[in-house]
């Protein structure tokens, strides 16, 4: 290998032992270990002598004191009452924050729901209006502008409903029921959407047993006590949980109903609050006179399901020949979780209840539109099944409008 001179950078041959170029007299070979060895034993020296320096030595001195004074801070803050204090209270509230996904999930409530009646709702306040969660000290709702300092106001309702057995299928298959409790001296309306599953008989026989168990249940916890406002989400879940529970012992009682199903969309309303219990694909719509209305409820599809988790894209969903694949119906097992939500209704505002028999074929701004274009609500359920219908009618349309107004109530 050749040997560089160090003076001149001359390649010399490596048996060299001055320069060809410079004569620089260049080190023995053997040396070189040495050499570095020396220059590390050097460096360690000078290492020791600063080491060793006073200066360099009170000053590792103060660097210690005040480690060691901050860890005796650290450890004094941790074991303060007011840190442990602190400490509980974050576990409490991640607890309680636990506690209220896990209820939201066995009590069917949505996540609008679990935020607004859950401990930690401190943190939030959702809008009785579109449903968007807003900070707590929000005057206004982010999404909508609804204010939160609105006053409870009286309302009366005119309803409608109208159940269409379409173009296609020779039975129908969905129940719709309206109940008005006028005759009570009480302004309130209980409305019902069911849409049968199961083929043959079977759908028809499981939304009309749906629509007698919530009969059943509303006549009977009203008789009983008179539900407060705060209680009526956890009524309306009661009651279809007793539906669920009806469907299912019915179908287990007879070989040729085993399987059936039924959705089912129950809407209390009273004053100026809907509390609706929800189960399925049949939606429940709030649209105010103008500007963007919203669909309350969440589609319990597989299609929604997969968009919602990313798997595909909404529009992907619509198209989706596995659209109408429920992954929760009333009657399937011996227990089902129930959404729940509670808005705030609006002189003017419409409140729409349907089976997917519609939506398959009306957008949500068709159908926004076409409520909006009928004051009466029976002509707007007209309006409504004539659009399916001639867009192909492919399943049984029903639906339900109840138009908020402040004079007196009526129905069709």
């Amino acid at each position: 290998m050749d040997r560089l001179c160090p003076h001149c950078q001359h390649k010399n041959a490596s048996q060299a032992s001055y320069c060809a170029q410079c004569g620089y007299a260049l080190s023995d070979p053997a040396s070189d270990d040495l050499s570095i060895k020396s220059v590390l034993q050097d460096a360690a020296l000078s290492i020791e002598e600063v080491i060793q320096n006073p200066a360099v030595q009170n000053a590792g001195r103060k660097i210690g004191q005040t480690l060691r004074q901050a860890g005796a801070d650290i450890d004094r803050a941790a074991r303060s009452e007011e840190t442990k204090r602190a400490a509980r209270q974050a576990v409490a509230v991640a607890q309680r924050a636990a506690q209220a996904v896990k209820d939201s999930v066995s009590d069917g409530a949505t996540a609008t729901t679990a935020v607004g009646s859950s401990s930690v709702s401190s943190a939030v306040q959702p809008c009785l209006r579109c449903g968007t969660p807003n900070r707590r000290e929000s005057r206004f709702c982010a999404s909508c502008g609804a204010p939160f300092d609105d006053q409870p106001s009286s309302l009366t309702y005119a309803v409608a409903h109208v159940s269409d057995v379409g173009q296609v299928r020779s039975n129908n298959e969905d129940s719709v029921r309206v109940w008005s409790f006028a005759g009570h001296s009480l302004p309130a309306w209980a409305l019902l959407v069911a849409d049968g599953m199961g083929g043959a008989a079977s759908g028809e026989v499981a939304s009309s047993c749906v629509a007698a168990a919530v009969e059943q249940e509303i006549v009977a916890r009203w008789n009983a006590s008179d539900p407060k406002p705060e209680d009526l989400e956890r009524w309306l879940r009661v009651i279809l949980r007793q539906a669920n529970a009806s469907v299912y012992r019915q179908a287990q009682s007879d070989p040729a109903l085993h399987g059936m199903g039924s959705t089912a969309t129950l809407a209390w309303l009273e004053g100026d609050r809907v509390a609706i219990a929800h189960v399925g694909d049949s939606r429940a719509y709030l649209i105010p006179p103008s500007g963007p209305g919203w669909q309350i409820t969440r589609d319990h599809t597989m299609v929604n399901l997969l968009a919602a988790i990313g798997e595909m894209t909404a529009e992907e969903a619509a198209a989706s020949p596995e659209n109408n694949l429920l992954y929760r119906a009333i009657g399937v097992a011996p227990k089902v979780e129930i959404d729940s939500y509670i808005r705030r209704m609006q002189v003017g505002d419409r409140l729409v209840l349907c089976s997917d028999g519609l939506t398959r074929h009306v957008p949500d701004e068709e159908l926004i539109a076409i409520a909006r274009q009928h004051i009466d609500p029976a002509n707007a359920c007209q309006a409504l099944v004539a659009w399916a219908n001639q867009r192909g009618g492919e399943d049984n349309i029903s639906i339900v409008v109840a138009l908020a107004k402040a004079g007196a109530s009526g129905s069709s």
